[in-house]
């Protein structure tokens, strides 16, 4: 991935013909992928609508040049750089053109999955300078990166490791590696999909004049259209293959009514985390203190980083506090504080059925009323799945196994971090449906933790504002919507 020849690479455009390109794998009566033909204007930034199961990531994965070891790609792919290369997607082995490689950037979801964990993150930005010899350079080089990206603390973030960076900080890093290796085609998968409103933006913002000042050719994938119809300049419907019009918003339904207060099932008094990294000292946590009660569904928002996700670990126990203390109503009970992330498969074994999975929770979680079939049942998932490994369901599927899961421990809390926030919008209604009626259902207290002010809205009865680890506002969802009280609330509701 050199940028060798900066001048040479910059002078050069992309134009991108689909013709035919298409996926099935063996056994299957369907294609993955249904045959696509499009062509992807050089410096254009094309919107790929792209629902559940329409093959989205196959799609951006084949234009890359990277598919799974089993599927069956046919089509070709022409890419017009200073020559014409064409890519017959039914030669093999496999092998995307190394002249159009080096051209292409991807940047994902989910960015972690894109880093080295254990590697620094400027070092991972640094090694693409591959013709600049001296670490000084490189480092000064990767510095001057951050600041095009707008990474703030440029020197502690280089040597951060993935880990300590917010979503918004990790999805930077990744546009300035797509920078060092100076591409001509970014591939953007849900990037913004898990970050705040406010960061959102400013990625928006980032990519567009980025995409001016480099000449890029994107293709930004995505079930919001609402992203799409402030960064694309055409937008192709995946699911219909069909241009179509930017759309209107959907009227937002009201907050749910406050049930009748229930009893004080965890009590969070003034708890503190600060981490630290060589000699700073960061306060994710600040004196936190809240109440939630028995049937209660309670609403965190913030901008990314400000301490929702450690918030959310502190109270499931997977990192202590240094200061203060959760206080659980049944403080003996096995399981009480149950916790769903964003990502599903990662909280599933891969090699595992998912029937077996929920059976071995089960296991060690007895006496339970219901069986692994009745609690899979009852999230609809249908017997045909039972046996299928997690890879096989969409993330809709994965993520109502993942709250079977949750269930089977016979929870009082249940902790949603970003629970929808990766699926489009009729499979997170779905999903979300199926929160509030378990809420309902089993009388179980729940904290939301979500960018997603939609979500916020129709689901919680209560809302916390965190800034910079402080609770700052709290109140009813209706009055934090409707009547916010500070500067920091009234911006953040701004999106809305």
């Amino acid at each position: 991935m050199s940028s060798h020849g900066g001048d040479s690479l910059k002078a050069k455009t992309l134009v991108i013909e689909l013709i035919d390109v298409a996926v099935k794998f063996p056994d299957a009566d369907d294609f993955a992928l249904k045959p696509v033909s499009l062509t992807i204007k050089s410096n254009e930034t094309l919107g790929l609508f792209a629902p559940s199961g329409t093959g989205k990531s196959l799609l951006l994965n084949l234009i890359a040049g990277f598919i799974p070891s089993d599927a069956i790609p046919c089509g070709k792919i022409i890419y017009h750089l200073d020559e014409k290369i064409i890519f017959d997607l039914r030669k093999k082995p496999f092998q995307l053109p190394p002249a159009v490689r080096c051209h292409i950037a991807m940047v994902f979801q989910n960015p972690e999955a894109a880093l080295n964990p254990l590697m620094k993150c400027g070092e991972q930005v640094a090694e693409t300078f591959i013709h600049l010899k001296k670490k000084k350079e490189k480092r000064k080089a990767t510095l001057a990166l951050f600041d095009r990206v707008q990474l703030e603390h440029p020197n502690r973030i280089y040597d951060a490791l993935p880990y300590q960076l917010s979503g918004g900080q990790k999805q930077r890093l990744l546009i300035a590696i797509a920078l060092a290796k100076k591409a001509k085609l970014l591939i953007a998968d849900e990037p913004t999909t898990a970050l705040d409103p406010h960061v959102q933006s400013e990625i928006l913002t980032l990519i567009k004049t980025i995409k001016e000042e480099e000449n890029l050719t994107i293709i930004w994938a995505t079930h919001d259209q609402s992203i799409l119809n402030k960064i694309a300049d055409r937008i192709f419907n995946l699911d219909t293959h069909h241009f179509f019009a930017q759309a209107t918003a959907n009227p937002i339904s009201a907050p749910k009514p406050l049930p009748m207060q229930g009893e004080i099932v965890l009590s969070v008094k003034n708890i503190t985390k600060t981490f630290y990294q060589k000699n700073q000292a960061t306060l994710a946590v600040n004196n936190i203190s809240f109440q939630l009660h028995e049937g209660e569904i309670l609403g965190i928002i913030g901008r990314s980083g400000t301490g929702k996700t450690t918030i959310a670990k502190i109270l499931s126990d997977i990192i202590n506090p240094d200061k203060g203390e959760v206080i659980l109503a049944q403080a003996n009970q096995k399981g009480a504080i149950q916790i769903i992330f964003q990502n599903p498969a990662a909280s599933l074994q891969p090699t595992m059925h998912i029937l077996n999975a929920v059976k071995e929770v089960l296991h060690y979680n007895q006496p339970n009323s219901s069986s692994a079939q009745e609690l899979l049942q009852s999230l609809d998932i249908g017997e045909d799945l039972f046996y299928r490994f997690p890879s096989e369901l969409s993330g809709g599927q994965q993520q109502r196994v993942a709250i079977a899961k949750a269930l089977a421990t016979n929870p009082k809390i249940l902790i949603l971090d970003e629970p929808t926030a990766s699926l489009d919008e009729p499979t997170a209604n779905k999903v979300n449906d199926i929160i509030c009626a378990i809420s309902q259902q089993r009388n179980i207290a729940m904290i939301y933790i979500s960018h997603d002010l939609k979500n916020i809205y129709k689901i919680t009865h209560n809302t916390l504002v965190i800034k910079d680890g402080a609770l700052i506002e709290q109140g009813s969802t209706q009055d934090i919507f409707h009547h916010p009280k500070l500067p920091y609330t009234k911006l953040l509701l701004n999106e809305f």
